[in-house]
C-alpha cells in the first residue's frame, strides 16, 4: 500500500525475466478497478519469484536460488514514482533449501499429465506455491521441511551487534536508525518525533552498557593503560550524546560511571576536550571543567588550554582562577577573552599587560624577553580591533559595550 494523491492505494509488483514491474491499482470507483503502470526496476539477474515483506521491503529469488531483499525508496517529493533501489541489501543462498518445483499446475494432473514440452519446460522453474509470506515472514517449501524467514526488527538488529560485541556498529546502525535513512526497517512506529525518542533511549541505554562493561573490564589496569583502552568508548559517548543533546546523562550517570578508574576519568576528560576543541559543547558543568583544566595544565599542554578556554563559556567558571592560571603561563589571548566575555571587562587586561611590560623594562636593556615581546604584539593587535568593534582573538564586540566605549 502506497499513498498517492492524498488517499491509500495498493501498489502491485510482478516480475518477468529480470525486470520487475510496478502497478497502482486505483479503487476510487466502487464500479471499476484501474491500473497505471509506475515503473519498471532492471535487476542483474533472472527473477523466478517475489514477493513483498513490508510496503516498501521486496523480497525476489532469482534462477540461482538465490533470495535478494530489495527496498522501494520514494522520491523526495513523497510521490509514488519513487527511486527503486537497485542495490540487494541482503542475498541468502537457499541451494540447502531444496526448493520444490514444477506445481500441479504445469503437470496437468487434472488432464492426465498432458502438457506440452513448452509448459513442462517452464514447469521446471516455476514455483509459484513454494515461496510465499505471511506479514513480514517467508515461506519456502523445500523437499524435505518446511523453512521460515523473517524480517527482523530494527531492536533485533542493534541487539545482534552488541551480542557480538560489536559495539561501534551496533550505535552506527542505530544513529542511522534516528536519522531516518537506515534501509528495511521494521517496528519503528510513530511519526518522527517518536521514532527519534525510542532510538534515542535505545543508545543511550546501548552507550550506559559499554561505558559500564568497558570500565569494568579494565578496572584492574594502571591509569595509562585503563585510559588507552577506554579512549574509543568514551569519545563515542561524548559525540553520541551531544548529538542527542543529552549532556545531562553525559555529565550524570556516565560521570558517575568513571567516577572510580582514573584511567577512564581522564580518557572521558580528553574526549570533552576533543569535543570543546571542535566548537561542538562550549559549557561544561565546573567540576568537568575544572578537571579538564587541570589535567591539560599537568599535561604541559598548555596550547590545548588556552584553546579549550577561547571555546568555553567561562561565566560558569572560576574567574580569578583562571586568570591566575592563565598568568602564570602566559596565555594572553585566554586573558583577554575571560575578561571580556566573563567579566564584560576590556579595559583590565589592557593596564594589567602594560604594567607587566613596564616592570619588566630595565634600563640600558636593547631587547625584552621574547614573551614579553609577544604579550606587547598580542596587546597592539587587542586595541586596534578594540577601536574597530572586534573582539580578540575572535569574534565582535557586543554592540551595547561598543556604543559605551566598551568600558
Amino acid at each position: 500500500m502506497v499513498c498517492a494523491r492524498g488517499r491509500v492505494q495498493p501498489l502491485l509488483a510482478f516480475c518477468r525475466g529480470h525486470v520487475v514491474h510496478f502497478f497502482l491499482a486505483d479503487c476510487s470507483s466502487p464500479d471499476e478497478i484501474g491500473f497505471s503502470k509506475l515503473r519498471e526496476l532492471s535487476l542483474p539477474y533472472d527473477l523466478i519469484g517475489l514477493q513483498w515483506v513490508t510496503s516498501r521491503v521486496l523480497a525476489v529469488l532469482d534462477c540461482h536460488e538465490r533470495l535478494h531483499v530489495i527496498e522501494r525508496v520514494l522520491s523526495r517529493d513523497g510521490g509514488t514514482d519513487g527511486v527503486m533501489c537497485v542495490e540487494d541489501l541482503q542475498t541468502l543462498d537457499l541451494e540447502r533449501v531444496a526448493l520444490v518445483y514444477n506445481s500441479s499446475h504445469f503437470k496437468s494432473l487434472a488432464t492426465g499429465g498432458n502438457v506440452s514440452q513448452a509448459l513442462a519446460l517452464v514447469g521446471e522453474r516455476a514455483c509459484y506455491q513454494s515461496i510465499c509470506n505471511y506479514s513480514i515472514q517467508i515461506f519456502l517449501l523445500g523437499l524435505k521441511a518446511v523453512h521460515i524467514l523473517s524480517l527482523t526488527t530494527w531492536k533485533e538488529r542493534i541487539d545482534l551487534l552488541v551480542h557480538r560485541e560489536h559495539w561501534q556498529c551496533a550505535l552506527e546502525l542505530a544513529w542511522t536508525f534516528y536519522q531516518g535513512t537506515a534501509r528495511a526497517v521494521y517496528g519503528l512506529a510513530g511519526n518522527t518525533e517518536k521514532r527519534k525518542a525510542m532510538v534515542a533511549d535505545c543508545m543511550i541505554e546501548l552507550l550506559l552498557q559499554y561505558v559500564a562493561d568497558t570500565v569494568k573490564k579494565n578496572e584492574h589496569l594502571k591509569a595509562q593503560p585503563a585510559e588507552k583502552a577506554c579512549q574509543e568508548v568514551m569519545t563515542m559517548a561524548v559525540d553520541y550524546l551531544i548529538l542527542l543533546g543529552r549532556q545531562d546523562v553525559l555529565f550524570g550517570t556516565v560521570w558517575e560511571l568513571v567516577s572510580g578508574n582514573s584511567g577512564a576519568r581522564a580518557s572521558l576528560l580528553s574526549a570533552l576536550g576533543t569535543a570543546v576543541l571542535a566548537g561542538r559543547m562550549r559549557t561544561l558543568p565546573p567540576p568537568a571543567a575544572r578537571e579538564l583544566l587541570s589535567m591539560l595544565r599537568q599535561r604541559g599542554m598548555l596550547a590545548n588550554l588556552e584553546a579549550c578556554l577561547l571555546q568555553m563559556d567561562v561565566t560558569a567558571l572560576d574567574l580569578q582562577q583562571v586568570l591566575d592560571i592563565c598568568w602564570t603561563h602566559g596565555l594572553y589571548d585566554a586573558i583577554f577573552y575571560v575578561n571580556n566575555t566573563g567579566m564584560n571587562d576590556y579595559i583590565s587586561p589592557m593596564q594589567d599587560i602594560l604594567k607587566m611590560l613596564q616592570n619588566s623594562f630595565v634600563p640600558g636593556q636593547q631587547q625584552l624577553p621574547e614573551d614579553k615581546v609577544l604579550a606587547g604584539n598580542k596587546l597592539l593587535v587587542y586595541i586596534s580591533c578594540c577601536l574597530v568593534g572586534r573582539a580578540y582573538p575572535v569574534g565582535d564586540i557586543p554592540a551595547n559595550l561598543v556604543a559605551t566605549g566598551g568600558g
